[in-house]
């Protein structure tokens, strides 16, 4: 005896006291086959867990786990395969295992803020979409040469804020598509003979704030794509002759508090396309010939705005020494020792704009000193003897717009014993001429 009929995604079914059968309706079997197929593509979702501790968002866009700030100290299993972005920064997990993240489809993973201090060799085998990988802030010594051996499409690379120590050779080779490497802050002493060879298409590189001691002619071989070159608070002493012969597509180079003393003549041959050349906080005393290579068989440097000076050793500028920097339109001289310019110290600068020899021990400027700076806007020079100066800045003749007198003295940070630059410490006072 039937009791009633009961309809379930457009397919009608009979119930009767003793029986349970289909009975078809229109449209019924291709319903009922849409029907099974969604089940099917659905049970990998419902059948997996996401961990408690996390929030998993499963669109179909974005694949999404999100188990940032959980008190977790391992990585969670019995999580959804298909997951494109893994989020499990700010923890407490210590190692990731051969076996942790099996998903092929992962694209971003973010382990920062943990503290890691072992990745299995073997650990991304999995992960061969990964275009992003962010493990800064662990406390990771050291990588296994194969870690990256199957993620060749891996874009960006973040490592900041460990205690790496040494680098394999061959740690980067394949990473062909990686356009930023982020080893800043780590212990790292050297940079090993052919370890950015295979980095062709990488812009982006920042190993400051490391112990590096010296780079060679072959440090950055290979690395024909880089526009920007991050080398700050390391312990180089000299820039060596070709160290950077194959960054011709650089603009922006840093090598500020290092020890330098020593810069080659031909240590900037091939940039040419610097734009920015930052060599604040280091122990130069005199350039030689490092900043002539505009007309050498290798050129480099004549597309250079800024050069950046600050708090070296320099006490005498000599004739001509900027000559062939005639696109340079800032230059920061200031916490030097300058006691002394000559009156060609600037000739060539015929675009600059900025001049700055505050905080340094000029008691006079010699007359004609100017006669090439035909476009200097801005113009910054201490208090001492003030007097004297501006006497020879009216003599001269020029059309300043204005002249910055930076008010105060130089000094050091008290409890590091750090030379500073002096920005935005004292006053400032416009004299117009």
């Amino acid at each position: 005896m039937k009791v009633q009929d009961l309809t379930i995604c457009g397919i009608m079914y009979e119930i009767h006291e003793s029986k349970f059968k289909m009975k078809p309706t229109h449209h019924s079997v291709v319903k009922f086959a849409w029907f099974f197929l969604l089940f099917s593509h659905l049970m990998p979702y419902l059948s997996a867990q996401c961990p408690l501790e996390c929030t998993c968002d499963m669109a179909y866009a974005m694949r999404v786990i999100n188990c940032s700030d959980a008190g977790l100290d391992r990585v969670p299993t019995s999580m959804f395969q298909q997951v494109r972005l893994l989020d499990l920064s700010r923890n407490y997990i210590v190692e990731i295992l051969e076996d942790d993240l099996e998903y092929e489809d992962l694209l971003i993973l973010d382990f920062s803020d943990n503290r890691l201090n072992t990745i299995h060799e073997e650990a991304l085998e999995e992960t061969e979409e990964l275009i992003s990988a962010d493990f800064r802030n662990n406390m990771l010594t050291a990588l296994p040469g194969k870690l990256f051996e199957e993620t060749t499409k891996i874009e960006m690379l973040d490592f900041s804020g460990n205690k790496l120590y040494l680098l394999p050779r061959r740690l980067f080779s394949g990473l062909s598509q990686l356009r930023v490497l982020n080893l800043n802050g780590n212990s790292i002493i050297s940079l090993g003979d052919g370890l950015f060879n295979s980095l062709r298409s990488l812009e982006v590189l920042d190993v400051g704030a490391n112990d590096i001691e010296s780079i060679r002619a072959v440090t950055f071989n290979g690395l024909s794509s880089l526009t920007e070159l991050k080398m700050q608070h390391n312990k180089l002493s000299e820039l060596p002759a070709d160290t950077f012969l194959d960054l011709n597509s650089l603009t922006q180079l840093d090598v500020s508090f290092n020890d330098i003393v020593t810069i080659h003549d031909q240590a900037f041959t091939g940039l040419s396309s610097l734009e920015v050349l930052n060599l604040n906080g280091n122990r130069i005393s005199n350039f030689n010939n490092c900043f002539d290579v505009v007309n050498s068989v290798t050129p480099g440097l004549e597309n250079l705005q800024e050069l950046r000076i600050n708090s070296n050793a320099v006490r005498i500028l000599t004739d001509n020494v900027f000559e062939f920097l005639e696109t340079v339109a800032l230059l920061d001289l200031s916490g030097n020792q300058m006691t002394e310019l000559h009156k060609n110290s600037f000739n060539g600068l015929t675009s600059l704009l900025n001049l700055d020899l505050s905080y340094n021990s000029l008691h006079q400027l010699p007359s004609g000193l100017f006669d090439d700076l035909t476009n200097l806007k801005y113009f910054e020079i201490g208090i001492d003897n003030l007097i004297t100066i501006t006497k020879t800045l009216q003599d001269d003749g020029n059309q300043w717009t204005q002249v910055l007198i930076r008010m105060g003295k130089s000094f050091r940070n008290r409890n590091s014993g750090e030379r500073l630059t002096f920005a935005d410490k004292v006053g400032i006072k416009y004299v117009e001429l």
